[in-house]
């Protein structure tokens, strides 16, 4: 069953200057809700209870108190206790939205930033098609697929379905399919810009630059052993070829969908403990890993559809498995054989697609060099030593070792 529960914080604007905000998500004029841009965004975060989550969610909630903007963010969890945790956190990291008792403050301005929990467990589809059906015909604008697991022995889910593969994988893949119609909703003239002109929803996918060893005949790791690592690798390399796919479907159909993946960066977390990975604990890196993905969710100046970036550049890093759109189109209809909730398939709907047939496909795994695990810390204490008198230069290093 999912639920919501919603509060709403209006902004107090002459607290502005207490709120922290990330330099370079405000250097440009053209980010959602400029002054050219009259619609208010409604931005969708699964995962919002991990450390990169919730400071993804702090990002977007300073960025529109600092531009003096309406919108509304909302944040996926599992279950109520998350949701506390996440509300607690927002409280202390964003205190000016909060009255001393934890309470919405209301304001002078009329300028509204609404939060919202939605509760949901994306790596089962019956969850994800529930919280579709409840929004309904509700705009919108910005959908980040950042829920990810690494189980260090194998379960899986209610659905019979490996856990990491469903929560990694097929996790962002019901979310785009079911939320096509809403992204579709926020592009729509009627809540585009006021010249009239369609302003382009979009879809941000966390990704890793720890990727590769992708098998389509295997992708559960029924007919080999299980290991978190290559597990966790797979689903990374998936998410960037994802991204891809639905770019060009989107493209192709004419529709105003941009979609881009997006390594955040090295940060502490769940997801790297169960890895195995213990880098940086930080709050800076945290931060700095939210940056990426917050970016492109609200820089409405980022037209480019179908790439993978690292961190908070501008520049789209090249990846070869996205440029393979056979193996791309693998991928899809891969993941549309653990559709059977949906009434429409991309298979159909993409030029030659077909469902896959995955018993008799060969391992896909692509030529491209997957890093190990020795060379992962090894660049990012590398980067750490080089950088270790300067703080803040250590940490961009960190987060530029790819």
């Amino acid at each position: 069953m999912v639920v919501c529960f919603s509060f709403l914080v209006q902004l107090d604007l002459s607290m502005i200057n207490h709120i922290r905000v990330p330099p370079r998500i405000l250097e440009s004029s053209t980010y959602f809700m400029s002054s050219s841009v009259t619609m208010q965004p409604t931005i969708l975060v699964t995962g919002a209870s991990g450390r990169i989550g919730k400071e993804i969610l702090v990002q977007l909630l300073e960025h529109y108190t600092k531009v003096s903007s309406a919108a509304t963010i909302v944040g996926v969890v599992r279950n109520e206790q998350r949701a506390q945790e996440v509300k607690s956190y927002l409280q202390q990291r964003v205190p000016a939205m909060f009255s001393s008792g934890g309470e919405n403050k209301s304001t002078k301005s009329g300028k509204q930033v609404q939060f919202e929990i939605d509760f949901c467990d994306v790596s089962l589809q019956s969850d994800v098609l529930t919280l579709a059906k409840k929004w309904q015909d509700r705009p919108l604008h910005v959908l980040i697929n950042n829920a990810a697991v690494t189980p260090e022995e194998q379960k899986f889910t209610k659905e019979n379905i490996d856990l990491q593969f469903a929560t990694n994988v097929l996790g962002y893949h019901w979310m785009i399919k079911a939320f096509e119609p809403n992204l579709l909703l926020g592009s729509s003239t009627a809540s585009g810009s006021s010249s009239g002109e369609a302003v382009e929803s979009r879809i941000v996918n966390v990704a890793s630059f720890y990727a590769g060893e992708l098998d389509v005949s295997d992708p559960e790791f029924r007919k080999r052993e299980y290991d978190v690592d290559s597990s966790y690798r797979a689903s990374k390399q998936a998410n960037r070829m994802q991204s891809r796919g639905f770019a060009d479907l989107f493209a192709n159909e004419g529709k105003k969908i941009i979609c881009n993946a997006v390594h955040p960066g090295i940060a502490t977390s769940k997801v790297s403990l169960g890895l195995g990975f213990d880098l940086d604990r930080s709050q800076a890196a945290a931060e700095d890993c939210a940056r990426g993905p917050v970016r492109l969710a609200v820089d409405s100046g980022e037209k480019r559809s179908g790439k993978y970036f690292e961190g908070d550049s501008k520049k789209p890093s090249r990846c070869k498995w996205q440029e393979d759109s056979q193996k791309v189109g693998e991928l899809l209809d891969l993941c549309e054989s653990y559709c059977s909730g949906f009434s429409t398939t991309v298979s159909s709907r993409r030029p030659g697609g077909a469902l896959a047939n995955v018993a008799a496909t060969s391992a896909r795994g692509s030529s491209v060099s997957t890093p190990t695990r020795g060379e992962v810390v090894g660049k990012v204490n590398k980067a750490a030593n080089v950088c270790g008198k300067d703080e803040a230069a250590g940490r961009r290093a960190r987060s530029r070792s790819r």
